[in-house]
């Protein structure tokens, strides 16, 4: 993209995800509309003369709220439309459905009840489920406490796998707690304590149980960095840098923190051991401490080579602390950008917070028990993980339309905190580089959760009409064959049908 079109895309972003937050009630959930004349189609957008993608929100000038009365799409203009839109290029086939958010009124469903292959549309669920265990603002705590053994120090996963190697950033959601802020509060209390000599650091990740990784996931997409085996505190969402997309990870993601955070206390200790020589505007207070250290051969702690796992214990004193960012905030970044590693972790946490075992079945039965208590059927639903890399899992089109509707309609702020993740089409996330060309018209206008697998695409999310009223969708195609970026095309162009039209009868308008 030109330069001129992402500082553009950067400025309307704010805009965007604000017309698209739909307010409690769907009293005044929000659109962007076009200022300038509608087509024939009842199109209120129009595309720009040029450079597709985010700058086609460029002629969205207003935002308005919707209307309870605004008319509803006729089933049979939109089924026509939508039947011409999702055909496959190749083996396999679409189910999908359509609904009026505020109605719960089935306006499109063409195998709405076939158990189909989600992909990552399955994180879905997984964001709901852990709003509603743990709450939008509930943070994670990564600890450090004093270890059982004299010398020894315990590094305590709390559920934060968005850490990162330098300073807390306290205006990010992966970095917002670093390891060299921990360390240097670790140096700190152990200096107040007197501590000095040799240090040993252990991890402590027991708060995860069963096995990090299992064959449900294919080896290739271990292999190929699409995920790797879960721990409850890793840096950057189990990757060794921030940036990094695919390709090698860590495997064991709690020695590897370990590892950093001991490095980190040694160049803290180091640090602390450097800024209390004496200098010329050295006080009093500081030339004794200085005159203590050297009296005392050295009070800089010597970190052990090694990191190793202990357990904390029960009633350990503690020495250190950093919090995560917030669940909301941690939901909405997975669903932004299709976190596996993140969404598995925080199955386990909402898991855990229900009493159930934070692994991958206390993960996904806790998942299944959530969404049919919050009254969505879920006889045919089956997960084997949290993230939709597996396979296995089985969800409708219906189900995942009924979480997409509970999400846009509830009132609970902790669950409506789910719909501000959903990437904008065009604009950001996993959907930043689609609704070009023949779909920019819908750019800026849907909300979706994208999902892909070797044979499987899938799309779901919502849409304000051109009439002004809200639809959640969910279309899912399987048995596709390779990937093809036909059937991702045909997935657009459906969306941007619901946006694009008020898909009226003639008599209707």
């Amino acid at each position: 993209m030109r330069r001129s079109g992402r500082i553009l895309t950067a400025a309307l972003l704010a805009l965007v995800l604000a017309a698209l937050a739909v307010p409690l009630g769907l009293y005044l959930a929000p659109a962007l509309i076009d200022a300038s004349a509608p087509t024939a189609d009842d199109v209120k957008t129009r595309p720009p003369a040029t450079d597709p993608g985010p700058d086609s929100v460029a002629d969205m000038t207003s935002v308005t709220g919707l209307d309870r009365s605004a008319p509803m799409p006729d089933p049979q203009v939109l089924s026509k439309r939508l039947e011409t839109a999702l055909t496959t290029a190749g083996p396999g086939g679409f189910t999908g459905v359509v609904v009026d958010a505020l109605s719960g009124k089935a306006l499109y469903d063409d195998g709405g009840k076939q158990p189909r292959v989600p992909a990552s549309n399955t994180k879905l669920l997984t964001a709901v489920t852990a709003l509603d265990a743990l709450g939008a603002d509930r943070r994670f705590t990564t600890r450090v406490v004093e270890g059982k053994k004299p010398g020894q120090i315990v590094l305590v996963g709390g559920g934060d796998v968005l850490l990162a190697a330098g300073a807390s950033s306290p205006g990010d959601v992966m970095g917002h707690a670093g390891l060299r802020t921990l360390a240097r509060q670790t140096a700190k209390s152990l200096k107040q304590q007197g501590v000095s000599g040799e240090v040993t650091v252990s991890v402590d990740d027991s708060l995860f149980t069963g096995k990090p990784a299992r064959a449900v996931w294919p080896q290739g997409d271990l292999a190929t960095g699409q995920v790797a085996p879960i721990f409850p505190m890793a840096m950057y969402s189990g990757r060794f840098s921030p940036g990094q997309r695919y390709g090698n990870r860590p495997q064991d993601s709690a020695l590897h923190v370990g590892r950093v955070f001991a490095a980190a206390l040694q160049q803290a200790a180091d640090r602390q051991g450097a800024d209390h020589k004496p200098g010329q505007q050295a006080g009093d207070e500081q030339q004794a401490d200085h005159k203590a250290d050297q009296q005392s051969g050295s009070a800089v702690i010597k970190v052990s080579d090694g990191v190793g796992r202990a357990e904390a214990a029960a009633k350990a004193k503690p020495l250190a602390a950093v919090q995560s960012a917030t669940v909301a905030e941690q939901v909405q970044l997975m669903l932004e950008t299709s976190d596996n590693y993140l969404a598995e972790a925080l199955g386990r946490m909402a898991a855990r917070a229900n009493g159930l075992e934070a692994s991958f079945a206390g993960s996904t039965r806790n998942i299944v028990k959530t969404i049919s208590r919050l009254g969505i059927e879920t006889d045919s639903l089956r997960l084997e993980d949290s993230c939709g890399l597996s396979s296995e899992n089985r969800i409708s089109t219906s189900q995942i339309a009924a979480v997409l509707r509970l999400m846009v309609k509830t009132e609970d702020p902790d669950l409506a905190a789910a719909r501000n993740g959903l990437p904008v089409a065009g604009l950001n996330g996993t959907l930043e580089e689609r609704y070009q060309k023949d779909t920019q018209r819908a750019a800026g206008l849907v909300r979706a959760k994208t999902g892909t697998l070797n044979e499987v695409m899938a799309l779901s999310g919502y849409a304000v009409t051109a009439k002004g009223r809200l639809l959640v969708f969910s279309f899912i195609g399987n048995e596709l064959g390779h990937i093809n970026p036909a059937n991702e095309r045909a997935l657009d162009t459906a969306a941007a049908v619901l946006a694009g039209c008020g898909c009226r009868n003639a008599a209707g308008g």
